[in-house]
């Protein structure tokens, strides 16, 4: 054999070994380079390529009193159809109560604790796939006709938008969901199938093995300028309560130099970085109210920065598109004037009924070091699939 086919069979060889596991993720190290200190505050997100493919989504709302329930079931589309009627007859079956919800479950299927976010989780077998039905509740102080429907509209077009299908504008209700009939309460059912990434139809709450933790500091990491930032003391000048460090629902790959530390109330993960005066913090709240305003989060992080607030028409140029496991997110980065002072670097990504914000802020000096490494850790984030043991 040639020298140059040789060369050429090694080549092919070392491609062909560079697939995926068995489990399908790669596992790789991200480590800092020359490019990780530079102090530009323009490096672009890295964007994960996303798997699309026919999902469908099966959803239902109960108002009640002053609270909104939902039971929502997103997969792909034919492994759905399997269990579509057996959801119907779930959702025909609802029945709120004072501060409760009951049912009754289809044959086969079985029951889950809930957790802060869920009331419960419902597992619907579909062949050899299990999939996942949530069923939370959220606060509702509509007083009006319009102001239902105006909710309605908007849960509704949340929804659209995860299954990548244009909005719908209209405030009549028949025109973004079907009003069940001779049902125990008031249920609206919502039958959407899209395009949408693969991966959203996974649960956002299942464990994953704990990473070795680092405690924080017993001072502050900043001080001075960064007093008015979410690093300050609590007003009697001692750190909020600190939590043991929690198990992520997600899989990722810690840049060299981060480690665990304990969480404070509000936080799922802390992250420490390489640099002691900039941390990440990993949070997550229902998609509702202001936590779900762009505008409202924004001018609140700019606020803490030191920066002017925006109008809403500038909201979609002052972010920049990106992707965490396949799916839709939205980064925004706020630097002050001055290096000493608190920046931020957010990703927000909406998932099921709930939004992620993964943050990363301190001294602005550390922030622009450690932006990179940021976003190396974010495309490097794995929701598990949506399977149950």
């Amino acid at each position: 054999m040639s020298s140059a086919i040789l060369s050429l069979t090694l080549v092919l060889s070392s491609i062909a070994g560079c697939g995926t596991g068995d489990d399908g993720i790669r596992s790789y190290e991200v480590a800092k380079t020359a490019d990780s200190k530079d102090d530009s505050t323009d490096t672009k997100p890295l964007e994960v390529p996303a798997t699309t493919t026919k999902q469908r989504m099966l959803a239902a709302m109960l108002p009640s009193d002053s609270q909104m329930w939902f039971v929502k079931l997103t997969g792909d589309a034919e492994d759905v159809s399997q269990v579509a009627e057996q959801f119907d007859a779930l959702v025909r079956s609802l029945k709120p109560t004072e501060d409760d919800i009951e049912w009754t479950l289809p044959d086969g299927w079985t029951e889950q604790p809930g957790n802060q976010f869920r009331f419960a989780t419902l597992i619907a077998p579909a062949g050899e796939k299990q999939l996942e039905v949530s069923v939370s509740k959220l606060p509702y102080r509509g007083e009006s006709d319009e102001e239902f429907a105006e909710y309605i509209k908007d849960n509704v077009n949340r929804w659209r938008d995860q299954m990548q299908i244009a909005a719908e504008e209209s405030l009549e209700i028949s025109a973004h969901a079907e009003e069940l009939v001779e049902t125990p309460s008031r249920v609206l059912m919502v039958d959407l199938t899209g395009d949408a990434p693969a991966q959203m139809a996974r649960p956002p709450f299942a464990g994953t093995a704990a990473v070795p933790a680092r405690p924080l500091a017993a001072e502050p990491l900043a001080t001075g300028p960064l007093a008015t930032g979410p690093l300050a003391t609590e007003p009697s000048g001692t750190l909020p309560p600190l939590r043991a460090p929690a198990t992520e629902p997600f899989e990722s790959v810690l840049p060299e130099g981060w480690s665990r530390a304990a969480t404070r109330p509000m936080t799922m993960a802390i992250y420490a970085t390489s640099e002691p005066d900039a941390e990440v913090a990993v949070s997550q709240f229902p998609a509702a109210g202001k936590m779900s305003d762009k505008l409202w989060n924004i001018n609140r992080w700019r606020g803490q920065v030191g920066l002017p607030e925006i109008t809403a028409d500038e909201v979609d140029e002052s972010m920049t598109d990106m992707k965490i496991d396949g799916q839709p997110a939205r980064l925004i980065a706020l630097f002050p004037e001055s290096d000493d002072r608190l920046a931020i670097v957010v990703a927000m990504l909406e998932q099921d009924d709930m939004i992620w914000f993964y943050k990363l802020n301190g001294k602005a000096s550390a922030v622009k070091a450690e932006r990179q490494s940021f976003e190396n850790w974010l495309a490097t984030i794995k929701f598990p699939p949506q399977t149950a043991e």
